[in-house]
């Protein structure tokens, strides 16, 4: 099935998963406008979303997960004021290498999920995901 631009709905699928992954939001959430304003493919604009729900899931649990060692550097301060730290002072690095490790698997799963997405879009499949593709049927039942 061909878009208005001339190349199948999977392969424009295919480039969403890939832009979000690779290029960011700028360009996904050109994708996924362009999809919803001139494209009639239903199947193409739950991909395109999906694309940009998971790429904003990730974010999301990433940007959380950098809060935990600001949050104990910020109460370790506090009590370094009086220089007597309540976190010890090992106790912040090691949450950091944590968090740190947590990212770069994040990082990795995403990279082969955007991949493995990219690569079934291409044949016009998709993956399912429970919580994503019920958040991506709330958002187009509503549209």
């Amino acid at each position: 099935m061909k878009t208005k631009l001339g190349i199948t709905a999977g392969a424009l699928a295919a480039i969403a998963y890939l832009a979000g992954y690779f290029s960011g939001y700028i360009v996904l959430f050109l994708i996924v406008g362009y999809v919803f304003i001139i494209e009639e493919n239903d199947w193409l604009k739950m991909s395109t979303l999906k694309a940009l729900c998971i790429t904003l899931c990730f974010d999301l649990v990433i940007a959380v997960l950098g809060f935990i060692p600001d949050i104990l550097n910020t109460i370790n301060s506090m009590f370094n004021i009086w220089k007597s730290s309540i976190t010890g002072n090992d106790v912040v690095p090691a949450i950091q290498q944590i968090i740190s490790f947590l990212n770069r698997v994040l990082s990795l799963a995403e990279k082969v999920l955007m991949l493995l997405l990219a690569y079934y879009a291409t044949k016009l499949k998709t993956i399912n995901i429970g919580f994503i593709d019920k958040i991506v049927d709330k958002i187009t039942a509503k549209l």
